[in-house]
């Protein structure tokens, strides 16, 4: 007689699978929470930056009698003729002149731009831009994701993107229009998914 071995199979317990499950949860909130506080950090440079570079202005203003940036108009305000879009790289006056007097720090030579957390450009403009009725001194900083502007606005302005000395606008900001309506009514629009904001600070 030829016998045939059984194979035992051995299924998970509802014990088992409860404890993958959990772990797999506590895994998903690690990745969540970490991403958060990633978010939170460049949110946090962003706005520091702004203050850091209103303190430089005003402090170089103080040391030397005027604005930083060498080029400047019948007004007065410093201009980057050559940049009519208003961005700003190393060899820019306002900037090279902050970093003269040692009120920001050095850039790397093989950089283009002023980078902010966010991978996108800081610019120095006395033009009005979104600013149409406050001439004078700006610094903004372009492809800012939708939550970013908002935390920058809400943390240093009144959080509204077109009013207050903060204003925001989608694209590029010499087009001078700024968001209508409020941060939290372009939540969950396709405008929102774009890191394309570009938020100014009048000084």
């Amino acid at each position: 007689m030829i016998r045939q071995k059984r194979h035992s199979q051995k299924g998970y317990t509802l014990v088992e699978l409860a404890i993958v499950l959990v772990i797999m949860g506590i895994l998903a909130a690690g990745v969540t929470l970490g991403r958060e506080l990633i978010e939170d950090a460049k949110v946090k440079s962003i706005i520091n930056d702004f203050e850091n570079f209103k303190q430089a202005h005003y402090l170089y203003i103080k040391r030397t009698g005027h604005p930083p940036g060498l080029s400047r108009d019948a007004d007065g305000n410093f201009t980057f003729d050559s940049w009519g879009a208003g961005r700003v790289v190393v060899s820019s006056p306002y900037f090279n002149d902050l970093i003269a007097e040692g009120l920001i720090p050095d850039i790397d030579p093989d950089d283009n731009f002023v980078i902010h957390a966010y991978g996108g450009q800081w610019f120095a403009s006395s033009r009005k831009e979104f600013h149409a009725y406050i001439p004078g001194s700006q610094i903004c900083a372009t492809a800012l994701p939708l939550w970013a502007a908002k935390a920058v606005d809400y943390k240093l302005d009144d959080g509204n993107p077109s009013t207050g000395r903060i204003l925001t606008g989608s694209g590029n900001a010499n087009d001078g229009s700024t968001l209508t309506g409020s941060y939290e009514s372009l939540e969950g629009s396709f405008l929102a998914k774009q890191p394309r904001f570009t938020t100014c600070y009048a000084l």
